[in-house]
This record gives C-alpha cells, sequence and structure tokens, in this order.
C-alpha cells in the first residue's frame, strides 16, 4: 500500500522539471519514477519502522503522502540526473531530500499523535540496557572486567 500512484508522482516529477505529458523526454521519466515511487514508499516504512510504529500506523499517516512525494521527486530526479549531472544543482535536489526530516516528524492519524508502541529504535533506559555482559576471553589484569566472577 502507498500513499500516492505512480500517475500523482509523474505529475509532480513533470511539474518539477516543468515538462508536459506529450513531451518526448516525458517516456523516459516513466520507469525511473515508478522505481522512484516504490523506494520512497519503502524509505517512509522502513525509517518509521525503526522507530517504533507499526505497519498499520504507518499506513495510515497523515503526512504519508507529502513524504512519498517529495522524496519519490528526489530520488527520481536524482537517479534520472545520474548521467547528466550537470543539469540538475544538487543544492536544489537536496532540498526535496527529507529522509533526515522523516527521523524526527511526528506521527499523526487524524491530526492525534501516535504513540511508537514497539520498543525497537527506542532509546531504552534502565539497568537491564546498560549491562554489558562479561567477555570471558579478557584476561587482562588490569581490566575492570578482568574479575567480573568476583564481583558477585
Amino acid at each position: 500500500m502507498a500513499f500516492i500512484t505512480d500517475a500523482q508522482l509523474t505529475a509532480a516529477v513533470h511539474d518539477c522539471l516543468q515538462i508536459k505529458q506529450d513531451n518526448p523526454t516525458a517516456k523516459f521519466w516513466a520507469t525511473l519514477i515508478t522505481a522512484a515511487n516504490i523506494q520512497a514508499y519503502q524509505i517512509i516504512v522502513d525509517t518509521l519502522l525503526q522507530r517504533g510504529w507499526t505497519k498499520t500506523i504507518i499506513d495510515q499517516w497523515d503526512r504519508g503522502a507529502e513524504f512519498q512525494r517529495d522524496i519519490g521527486v528526489w530520488k527520481c530526479l536524482t537517479q534520472g540526473s545520474a548521467m547528466s549531472p550537470q543539469q540538475y544543482s544538487n543544492v536544489a535536489l537536496s532540498t526535496l531530500d527529507r529522509r533526515e526530516e522523516l527521523k524526527r516528524v511526528a506521527v499523526t492519524i487524524g491530526g492525534v499523535w501516535q504513540e511508537a508502541t514497539e520498543v525497537y529504535g527506542q532509546p531504552q533506559t534502565g539497568q537491564g540496557s546498560i549491562y554489558i555482559p562479561p567477555n570471558p576471553y579478557d584476561c587482562n589484569p588490569y581490566s575492570d572486567r578482568s574479575n567480573w566472577w568476583n564481583s558477585w
């Protein structure tokens, strides 16, 4: 399930490039757009899963279409410009790269903030999270951990 369709991403890419649908170069972008749309959605899902949200919550995210559009356009233009980088400014392309923002954006559904329910990817606190198991092969007499069995 994606937030936007290939047709919506196609329109966004064509708007950025200022080309019309009947332009001969429009066909060049079709394959890139499909791949970029899939990649953009997967970037969103991967990042938010790592932050602790479930796939169900992610698929309902209010700002999903906005992020998929921008990341999809960025991926498409970046891949499309690989053979002729002089045509596209890296500075201009970087404004569409919202991957860093995705790492800290709030997740809302219907305007209501959603709390991450999974623990992976989230900072953990407590005694269990700072415990480092002893290394039985550490024979360094100056190491604080060399006599761990005597500390009990």
